[in-house]
């Protein structure tokens, strides 16, 4: 069993193990390269040390930049899931576009990729949750100022001991956490302006395994 996602590898899964202990884990659970073939040393400290502490740390959900929105999020949702593990929101992109229709495209959007990382009982961190949105200020358009859309959600399946109720309501709260946000800015309106899936749509998550998809 992949000690990050619980879940048991199967047949068509891309799985390594790591050179120090042996235990398997999913490619996109460990983040192994598999351009670099045997270098998975996993995050266990007594591996680490067998190691000889060769392999790079990465970075941590907490050592990314800190914004508003973030810190306004992770305090909404601080302490929601019964299993322990706690849940950061970072702003990994934040920057101004415009738009290729031909009457809009000199009025600039603000896109903001919103997404939420949590702590599993390995210690690895899983990025659960993803939300992208255009907040249309002063700058923009006449017809879209005041007005945010929420473009694109996605999120990951269960992992550990997580219950499916619990993650309803750690959603709900992170996407209703951004329309307070977004009025508190000034927005007067929010759209959800998320498609239906279809199988032409990628969203954000699509390296899942096969037990998973």
């Amino acid at each position: 069993v992949c000690p990050i996602c619980i879940y048991k590898p199967i047949q068509d899964d891309r799985i390594e193990r790591c050179v120090a202990c042996g235990q398997l884990y999913h490619h996109i659970c460990s983040l192994y390269n598999p351009l670099e073939p045997g270098s998975l040393v996993c995050q266990r400290e007594e591996c680490q040390s067998m190691a000889g502490g060769q392999q790079q740390r990465l970075l941590s959900a907490a050592s990314l930049i800190d914004t508003g929105l973030g810190k306004f999020l992770t305090s909404k949702v601080r302490g929601m899931l019964s299993a322990g593990h706690p849940i950061i929101i970072k702003v990994l992109a934040d920057n101004w576009r415009r738009s290729n229709h031909p009457l809009t495209w000199q009025f600039p959007y603000r896109h903001k990729a919103v997404f939420a990382f949590q702590q599993s009982a390995g210690g690895a961190e899983l990025m659960m949750f993803g939300m992208h949105v255009h907040e249309f200020g002063a700058q923009s358009y006449p017809a879209n100022q005041g007005r945010a859309y929420v473009q694109c959600i996605d999120s990951t399946p269960l992992y550990g001991a997580e219950q499916g109720d619990e993650r309803q309501a750690l959603l709900t709260t992170m996407l209703c956490g951004y329309f307070e946000y977004a009025q508190r800015m000034g927005f007067s309106i929010v759209h959800m302006h998320v498609p239906p899936p279809t199988y032409a749509d990628t969203y954000i998550f699509t390296s899942r395994s096969l037990q998973v998809q």
